[in-house]
């Protein structure tokens, strides 16, 4: 049971792996000016550039050790939703970022500047802003503080 178990974790592995070898679509031009961009500066973090497991890979470790990523900036794509907690009376905004088998999904909160609306639910979109903090009935959460918005198809 054990063997099939690990035989199991190692072809998930693999596949993972391959899946995150496919190539982007955007032209090669493009691709190669933003990861030049994101690499120049190492507190920008553009999730766009990755494939769908390596997205939700970078993802889950920043849930993991969210300290890490403090005031670095992110950019990244996924579905946008809200829920509203009656507990705390306030409504959270999250962007939904799907694994490559599209079986399982991230949430990652999202605070948008006050001088930007919130898209319509289920809309696919793109933020970009700033990693940061906050507490809440004794429990620290993390969020993006979102200076950028864009609705996709």
């Amino acid at each position: 049971m054990k063997k099939h178990l690990i035989l199991l974790f190692v072809l998930s592995l693999t596949c993972g792996l391959l899946i995150g070898c496919q190539k982007d679509p955007r032209t090669e031009a493009t691709k190669t000016e933003l990861e030049t961009e994101s690499i120049a500066d190492p507190n920008v973090i553009d999730l766009t550039l990755l494939s769908s497991t390596l997205i939700y890979a970078e993802v889950f470790a920043m849930m993991q050790t969210p300290e890490s990523y403090l005031g670095k900036t992110i950019r990244m794509s996924g579905v946008y939703a809200y829920d509203y907690l009656e507990e705390t009376e306030k409504t959270y905004y999250f962007v939904l970022i799907k694994d490559a088998e599209e079986c399982c999904q991230q949430g990652l909160e999202f605070v948008l500047q006050e001088n930007l609306d919130y898209p319509p639910d289920n809309s696919n979109i793109i933020i970009s802003g700033t990693f940061e903090s906050y507490e809440e009935q004794g429990n620290t959460y993390y969020f993006v503080k979102a200076d950028e918005i864009t609705v996709t198809k």
